[in-house]
C-alpha cells in the first residue's frame, strides 16, 4: 500500500525527533504530543505554501486544480486552525463547483472567526454568490441552515441567507420557493424587519389576487 506524501514526511520528522532526543543522551521515547502537533503545523504550513505555488503556475490546469485541492486537505487535516488553507479550499471548492466541499471550509472558517454577526454573513454571501447554478447556492443554504452549522452561524445569519435565497428564487420566477424561503427566514429570526415586511407585502397580495393561496400560508 502507498504511503500518502504528508503521512511520509511527518513519520520522518517524528523519527528525527526521537533520534535527536536519543543523541543528546535523553531517553528514545515516542516525541510529546506538543511536538507532534507542532510538526503536524509546520507541515500543513507547508503543504499550503505549495498549494498556493501550483495555484500561482500559469495556465492553470484541471490537475493543477486536483493537486492543490489535495495538498490543502491535506493541510487542514494535519491542523485543522489553518486558517489560510481553509480560505484558499474554499475559493478552489466554488471554483471547482463543490458545494459539499464550500460548506466544510465556510464551516471551519467561521469556527476559526467568528467576528460578528455582519462579518459572518458577508463571508456566507461571498460563498452564495460564487456558487456556479441555483441548485449549488440550494443545496449550500439548506447545509448552512441545518444542525450544527445553524448553530455556529446563528439564526439571524441564517434569516439573512433564507432572504437572498428567497430573492434569488423570485427573480428566477418561483413564487412557491420564495414563499417558502421568506417562510424560513421569519422562522429564523421574527425580529429581521426585511423578512417580516417582504411576508406581509406577500400576504396582503395572496389576499387581494388569491384567497385560497393565501389561506393556504396561515
Amino acid at each position: 500500500m502507498q504511503i500518502p506524501m504528508p503521512m511520509m514526511l511527518k513519520a520522518t520528522l517524528v523519527a528525527l525527533s526521537t533520534l535527536t532526543g536519543a543523541v543528546m543522551g535523553q531517553e528514545a521515547t515516542s516525541p510529546a504530543p506538543e511536538v507532534i502537533a507542532k510538526i503536524d503545523q509546520r507541515l500543513a504550513t507547508v503543504l499550503t505554501r505549495y498549494a498556493r505555488t501550483v495555484m500561482g503556475t500559469n495556465p492553470l490546469s484541471v490537475q493543477g486544480i486536483q493537486a492543490a485541492t489535495a495538498l490543502l486537505q491535506d493541510a487542514v487535516r494535519l491542523d485543522p486552525q489553518q486558517d489560510q488553507a481553509w480560505r484558499i479550499l474554499q475559493e478552489l471548492a466554488m471554483m471547482t463547483d463543490r458545494p459539499d466541499l464550500v460548506t466544510e471550509a465556510t464551516s471551519a472558517l467561521l469556527r476559526l472567526r467568528p467576528e460578528n454577526s455582519a462579518a459572518r454573513l458577508e463571508r456566507l454571501l461571498v460563498a452564495l454568490d460564487q456558487a456556479h447554478t441555483v441548485d449549488d447556492r440550494d443545496r449550500l443554504v439548506r447545509s448552512m441552515l441545518s444542525g450544527d452549522h445553524l448553530a455556529l452561524i446563528g439564526a439571524d445569519v441564517g434569516s439573512r441567507l433564507a432572504i437572498r435565497m428567497a430573492l434569488l428564487e423570485r427573480r428566477a420566477g418561483n413564487l412557491t420557493l420564495f414563499q417558502q424561503w421568506l417562510q424560513r427566514a421569519v422562522a429564523l429570526d421574527p425580529t429581521n424587519q426585511d423578512a417580516v415586511s417582504l411576508m406581509a407585502g406577500l400576504e396582503s397580495d395572496l389576499a387581494n389576487q388569491n384567497p385560497e393561496a393565501w389561506t393556504s400560508i396561515l
